[in-house]
């Protein structure tokens, strides 16, 4: 059974039968990472990991898991390891330390409501006589909890387009562009109301500054401007707590001098 597809009763991050308790001599985590994971409509396979100030005398073994319902460490919906479970049931740790994470209206824990910050929970043991599994006495460093951030990926359906080319200054520049971003609920590209920066780059230059503001009505940017300069016009979503930023492909527009 592959990690991120388990069942209820599936996996504690509880310590090894017979793991003593963590002490204040016992190295400690200090992060888990990452902090945040970017989702369009499909699952993603996430590569976690857990820092720890342990000395490296120690073979470190480790796991992360995500809650199933709120408060209970217990119950996960995915979970990234680097042992072997010895509990009634098998983890697949075979892809050392990453989970597949898929809110896409399936599965144990779906939908636009993960969207956000998610805890995770991490645990350390010292994989003392090296067999790759969670059976080691006393062998308990440490378990912590975390957060990551799950982020609704923001796309730019059709390609940005400025036109048309070249223009003489004081000419009307038309933009289009098109805003989508995951609906987990449905499982598709869906085109959403948002507010984005117009930025610009003249050319010979090397930064882009932001020269106004459109909005996307149902996803749709239609606006017209004056062309001024010759250089680079892109699109800039800023994001939100739930939605990912995102940035437009460049299209360069020369300007002429007025006749």
């Amino acid at each position: 059974m592959a990690a991120g597809t388990f069942g209820l009763a599936f996996l504690s991050l509880a310590a090894p039968a017979g793991a003593a308790s963590t002490s204040a001599d016992d190295c400690t985590i200090t992060d888990i990472t990452p902090r945040q994971a970017v989702i369009g409509i499909e699952g993603k396979r996430v590569q976690f990991g857990v820092v720890t100030d342990c000395d490296g005398t120690r073979d470190l073994k480790w796991q992360v898991a995500g809650d199933l319902f709120p408060g209970s460490p217990h119950v996960s919906w995915f979970a990234a390891c680097t042992y072997i479970y010895a509990g009634p049931a098998v983890v697949d740790c075979s892809d050392r330390g990453s989970a597949v994470i898929d809110p896409i209206a399936h599965g144990l824990k779906t939908g636009n409501a993960n969207a956000g910050e998610n805890t995770v929970h991490g645990y350390v043991f010292d994989d003392a006589n090296h067999n790759g599994y969670d059976d080691d006495s006393g062998a308990a460093i440490d378990t912590d909890t975390g957060t990551i951030e799950l982020l609704r990926e923001t796309i730019w359906r059709d390609s940005f387009d400025a036109s048309p080319e070249p223009r003489r200054k004081g000419q009307p520049l038309h933009l289009n562009a098109e805003l989508s971003t995951a609906n987990w609920d449905t499982g598709l590209f869906e085109n959403t109301d948002a507010t984005v920066k117009l930025q610009f780059r003249k050319a010979g230059q090397t930064k882009y500054r932001t020269v106004g503001s459109l909005h996307a009505t149902n996803g749709i940017i239609d606006e017209t401007i004056k062309a001024k300069t010759s250089g680079y016009y892109r699109l800039s979503y800023a994001g939100t707590e739930t939605t990912a930023p995102s940035v437009s492909n460049v299209d360069y527009v020369k300007v002429l001098p007025r006749k």
